[in-house]
C-alpha cells in the first residue's frame, strides 16, 4: 500500500507541489522505502519530513537526500550548473527531519546521513530517537553533523581541529588515572571565536539534534566524547540525550565535552543515571562527590550560549540525580545565562532533610534572568511548598511560577492543612504571585450568574439596549454553550468591577479559550 501511495504520487506529478510529508506511523518496508525515495528525489521543495515510526529502511530510502553520484560527463555539467544556481534539492530546502523510532536506520542510511547533515545550510531539526543506533552508526552521524560549519566564515574551510590526547582513550580507562578526567577539560585551554565573530555570523545553521532513547550506554557515550574532543562546532544548538542508560562518570564526561559546542542553547540529559549508579561508578560516597553538577556548572561557564537545562528524573524508573548536583546549585546564581531550568522528579524535597531544596531556593532567589522553573514530583512537604511559594512570588524575572500539579495534590491530600493558618498564608502568597505575575496568567473559569451580568455590561458599553432580545440572546445562549470562557484571575463581583473598569478605559481585554 505505502509503494502504491509513493507511485501515485510520483505518477500524478503532485511531487512538484509537496513541501510537507508525514507518513508516520506506516509499515514501509523495504518496496515502500524504495518508493518513497523515487518521490523523495523529485521533490525539489520539500521542507518538512516526518517519518516517524513507520519501519522505514533506512538503507534504501535515506539516499535520496542527496544528489545522485556522478556517472557521466553530462550529469557532472548538470550538477555544477545546480551548485552555481544553489539548487541541490535537499541540501538548500529541507527544515525539518524526523526519523524517529525507526530502528532499521542501518550502515548505508548512517552514511547518507553523515553526508547530508554537513552539507545542509537550512536544516533546524534532526530527530532520531529511538532509532537503536550502533556505535559506528552513531559516530557517523554525529560526526556528520559536528562537521556542518555552513554560514561561519571565520572557520568554514578549516574543520577547527583540536588536539586532545585523551580522544582516543576509553572512558574506563581515563577514570581509574589518579589525573581526572574532568579536570583536564576543564584546565585543557579551548580556542573559539569571540561571541561578537559568532552574532556577526548572519547565515549560521542553527540545528537541533535529538539522540534520545538510544540505549547509549557507555560506547556510545565514548563515541560522542572522542567527536566531541575532536573539533568545535557552531551549528549544533540544541542536543538531547535523554533516556541513554548513562552512569555517573558517563554524564559528567559528556557534560564536559559539551563545551566544545560553542553555540549550545539547549541541552537534555533527563533520566540517564539510576539512583544506585553512583554506587558502582564513584563507590559509597558518589553523591557527595558531586561530579555530575561539577560537570554541569562548568558547561555554563564556558558556553555563554546556553540557556536551557533538562534533567530531571523519574520515579517508576529510579533516575534521579540530587546530591550530585550541589557544585552546580552553589554557581546557579552567577549564571547569567540560563532562563530555563527543569529538575521536576529528582525528589529533592527529601534530601538531607529538606537541606537541599532549601539550597536550590536560596539560588533561585539569587539568579536575576530565570524566566521559567519547573520542579515536579519533588516530593515538596507543606512548608517547602509555602517557602517555594513566597520566594518565587518576589521574583522578578521568573513568570511560570506555581507547580499546579504538586499543589493540587497538597491541597487535595491534606484536608486539614486547608483550615489552618498556613493555608491562609498560602492563599495570601499566591495573592501576591497574581499581583506580581505579568506573562503567564492563570484563568478560572467563569460561573453563569457572573458571566450573564458580565454581558449586560458589555452590553451597556457598547449601548446594545436590547439584550434580551432573541437576535443577542439566541447568538450569546450558542457561545455559552461552544465554548468557555475564562478571565484572569478568580471570578467574583469585586473582580468583574475592576474589569469592566479596564472595558470603559478602552483597554484591550482578552477573552482566553
Amino acid at each position: 500500500a505505502c509503494q502504491m501511495l509513493c507511485n501515485a504520487l510520483e505518477e500524478s506529478k503532485q511531487y512538484t507541489t509537496l513541501h510537507h510529508i508525514n507518513l508516520s506511523k506506516n509499515h514501509f518496508g523495504t518496496l515502500g522505502s524504495k518508493a518513497l525515495a523515487s518521490l523523495i528525489e523529485k521533490c525539489g521543495g520539500l521542507l518538512r519530513l516526518v517519518m516517524a515510526d513507520c519501519e522505514l529502511d533506512g538503507n534504501e530510502f535515506l539516499t535520496s537526500l542527496n544528489p545522485k553520484s556522478i556517472t557521466t560527463k553530462e550529469e557532472q555539467q548538470l550538477q555544477q550548473q545546480q551548485q552555481q544556481q544553489k539548487i541541490l534539492l535537499h541540501w538548500t530546502t529541507l527544515l525539518y527531519l524526523d526519523l524517529s523510532y525507526n530502528t532499521n536506520i542501518g550502515d548505508k542510511g548512517s552514511v547518507a546521513l553523515s553526508t547530508f547533515s554537513p552539507k545542509t545550510v537550512v536544516l533546524s531539526s534532526i530527530k532520531l530517537a529511538g532509532c537503536n543506533l550502533s556505535a559506528s552508526q552513531l559516530q557517523r552521524i554525529f560526526r556528520g553533523a559536528m562537521s556542518n560549519m555552513s554560514g561561519f566564515d571565520g572557520h568554514s574551510k578549516s574543520d577547527a581541529m583540536i588536539p586532545n590526547t585523551h580522544a582516543g582513550k576509553s572512558i574506563v580507562t581515563e577514570l581509574n588515572e589518579e589525573d581526572d578526567a574532568i579536570h583536564t577539560f576543564l584546565f585543557y585551554p579551548i580556542q573559539r571565536p569571540t561571541q561578537e565573530q559568532i552574532l556577526l555570523a548572519n547565515n549560521l545553521v542553527c540545528m537541533s539534534l535529538d539522540l534520545s532513547e538510544n540505549n547509549l550506554t557507555g560506547k556510545g557515550a565514548e563515541v560522542l566524547l572522542q567527536e566531541l574532543t575532536a573539533r568545535e562546532n557552531y551549528t549544533i544548538v540544541g542536543l538531547n540525550l535523554a533516556k541513554n542508560n548513562l552512569n555517573g562518570s558517563e554524564l559528567s564526561m559528556l557534560l564536559c565535552g559539551l563545551t566544545n559546542l560553542a553555540c549550545l542553547e539547549r541541552i537534555c540529559v533527563s533520566e540517564n543515571v539510576k539512583k544506585l549508579s553512583f554506587a558502582k561508578s564513584y563507590g559509597a560516597n558518589a553523591q557527595a562527590k558531586g561530579d555530575v553538577g561539577y560537570a554541569l556548572a562548568t558547561l555554563c561557564r564556558n558556553v555563554p550560549t546556553l540557556n536551557e537545562i533538562a534533567i530531571t528524573g523519574n520515579r517508576k524508573t529510579k533516575h534521579r540525580i540530587d546530591h550530585a548536583l550541589s557544585p552546580f546549585v552553589q554557581d546557579l546564581p552567577f549564571f547569567t545565562n540560563l532562563e530555563f531550568i527543569d529538575i521536576s522528579g529528582n525528589r529533592i524535597g527529601l534530601c538531607n532533610h529538606g537541606a537541599l531544596w532549601n539550597a536550590w531556593i536560596d539560588a533561585f532567589k539569587q539568579n536575576r534572568t530565570l524566566r521559567v522553573v519547573k520542579f515536579f514530583g519533588n516530593k515538596l512537604s507543606k512548608e517547602q511548598m509555602l517557602t517555594t511559594l513566597q520566594v518565587l512570588a518576589c521574583h522578578v524575572s521568573v513568570f511560570q511560577k506555581l507547580p499546579k500539579r504538586d499543589l493540587h495534590k497538597l491541597f487535595r491530600t491534606n484536608a486539614k492543612f486547608n483550615k489552618s493558618k498556613k493555608q491562609l498564608q498560602l492563599q495570601d502568597a499566591l495573592e501576591k504571585e497574581k499581583k506580581e505575575e505579568k506573562t503567564i496568567i492563570e484563568l478560572f473559569y467563569f460561573s453563569k450568574e457572573i458571566f450573564f451580568d458580565f454581558l449586560l455590561s458589555i452590553a451597556c458599553i457598547f449601548h446594545c439596549n436590547t439584550i434580551a432580545s432573541s437576535q443577542y440572546s439566541s447568538s450569546f445562549h450558542i457561545n455559552v454553550k461552544k465554548f468557555r470562557f475564562t478571565a484572569i484571575a478568580s471570578c467574583n463581583k469585586y473582580f468583574l468591577k475592576i474589569i469592566l473598569n479596564i472595558v470603559k478605559m478602552s483597554i484591550n481585554f482578552f477573552f482566553y479559550q
